[in-house]
Parts: C-alpha cells; structure tokens; sequence
C-alpha cells in the first residue's frame, strides 16, 4: 500500500455507484452520543462554592442562582446571553488574558494549579446547556462560546479537561442548530481537526470521546473533505485495541461517512478493513457491518 494510494483511493464505478445509491436508502439512524448523567443544581452548587474559595462575593455569584433555578424549574429558555457572558469570565480557558474579574494572585492560585475544579465544572456545565437545542440556537454566546472551547484545545494540556472539552462538542453538535453552526462548511471551525486529533491519541479515554464526537459529526450531512478526512482517522483508530463501544461509533460513522463522499470505500478498500470481524458484537453492529459488505462488494 502506497502513501498515494491512500491519499488517492481508485474511483468507484457507475455500477458501484448506482449500487451505492440504493443502499444509502437503508441508511442507519441513531441516537447522538450525549453527556447529561450530571445534575444541574448540584453542579451549580459546586461551582459556586468553588469560586466563592476565589473570594467571589455572593453578589458576583448571582448569576450562577439564576441559572439553578432555570434548571430547577427545567425552563432553560430563561438563560439569556448575559449568564453565558458570565460563564466565559469565570472560565480561563474561555478569557483572554486579563478578562478574568478575579485578583492575579487567587487565579493563579485556584485556577492554574493541578486538579482545579473551576474548568471542568464550568464545562460540564456548559454540556447540559448546549444540550438545549431551542437555547443553542438563539444564544449567540453559547454558539461563540463552543467555538471558542474548539479554536483553544489544542493548547489545553489537562487530559480531564481535553475530555470534557470533547464531550461539550458532543452535546453541541447532537443537534441541527449546533451541527450546521460548527460544521456548516469545512472550514466552519477546528471541530474536524480536533476529532482527528483525538482519535489518532494514544489516550483510550480521548479515543473513546473522540470516536463518540465523530460519530456524532457523522449523523448530519456534512461537506464531503470532512467525511473523507475524519475516515482515515476513524480507520487507523479501528487497527488498535479499543472498546466494542469505540468499534461501534468507528463504524456507524464509516457507514455514514460512505452516504457523504463515495471516495470513503475506496479508501476502506485500500487499506483492507475487515468489517466482517466485527459481526457479534451486537444486532446494531451486525446490521452496520451487512450495509457496510454491501457497499464494499
């Protein structure tokens, strides 16, 4: 197998072709992959106590009893721009340099130092409020701020809060408003290259996020470079030794990949993928892996 081979999978044929057309009928649908096993309150609870270590005053933290109560009443549509404004000032990983309503010297004690909560919390947090499909897609902040999570990751060195980071771009994307604002064309934002990125790790708890992220890009129509870049990933992760979960989000996205860039099983071709070996996993799997034989055939 030659390098050009795989950059230069061989054309499909009009037979194949019309093949293809009729099998993308049968098309697979799934669920996305989202992370909500979190409660709201609690979470909030948390980190306002985290901060008020940061001596934020109570009236610095009201933001965050609104928010519990948006969650208590389970009425997310009250969160408004000026409580995600107050997320991005909380967060380092948000702010720019200086943006930071807190004095230097507790920032660099509470939120440079290993193991701070305030990140990590404020992304899970970030998580259930992007799960909102109807909020997502009239919150300008919370849109600008994912993007802004995606456009900084590659300088994030915590591999927990690499994770959450992940799993924040799974729960945007389970849905049409943030799949179209973060994937809309293929060079919407860095979202391909981080998934890539994380699939490629050597990490399992990123290859395990990364292959739940892809799969989730997957779902909804996307531009046809992106389909066939995240491919070669999903295809080098699938020779590794990972989970049946990984295989199956490896694979769903694979299958849906095929729908978007008829390139993508010339690829799988040249570097002779065995779907068949993965038949017995599960009913899902099986049926993923006949779609996937009679593409290929």
């Amino acid at each position: 197998m030659t390098v050009e081979g795989v950059l230069n999978p061989p054309r499909l044929s009009s037979v194949f072709r019309s093949r293809y057309s009729l099998v993308i009928e049968s098309s697979i649908l799934r669920n996305p992959n989202v992370y909500k096993d979190v409660d709201g309150p609690s979470l909030i609870s948390d980190l306002r106590e985290c901060l008020q270590k940061m001596e934020s005053s109570d009236e610095d933290l009201i933001y965050l009893d609104e928010l519990k109560v948006c969650f208590a009443s389970k009425i997310l549509s009250e969160v408004n721009e000026s409580h995600i404004q107050k997320l991005d000032t909380v967060n380092p990983l948000l702010s720019p340099p200086g943006g930071l309503s807190i004095p230097d010297q507790l920032v660099n004690k509470y939120l440079t130092e290993e193991g701070s909560q305030v990140p990590l919390l404020t992304l899970k947090l970030l998580q259930l409020l992007s799960l909102c499909e109807k909020l997502f897609s009239s919150s300008k902040g919370l849109q600008e701020t994912v993007k802004k999570t995606c456009g900084r990751f590659p300088s994030i060195s915590s591999c927990s809060t690499q994770v959450e980071c992940i799993k924040l771009f799974c729960c945007a994307i389970s849905h049409q408003p943030g799949h179209s604002s973060l994937l809309g064309d293929s060079h919407s934002t860095s979202l391909p290259a981080v998934t890539i990125n994380c699939l490629l790790s050597k990490d399992s708890e990123l290859q395990t996020v990364g292959a739940a992220l892809v799969s989730n890009i997957a779902r909804l129509k996307i531009h046809e470079d992106i389909a066939l870049e995240c491919s070669t990933a999903v295809i080098e992760l699938l020779t590794r030794n990972v989970c049946p979960e990984t295989e199956h989000n490896c694979l769903y996205a694979l299958r849906r990949f095929m729908d978007y860039n008829s390139e993508v099983a010339g690829l799988l071709s040249v570097m002779g993928v065995n779907v068949g070996k993965y038949k017995g996993r599960s009913s899902d799997v099986d049926e993923l892996c006949r779609d996937l034989e009679k593409l290929l055939s």
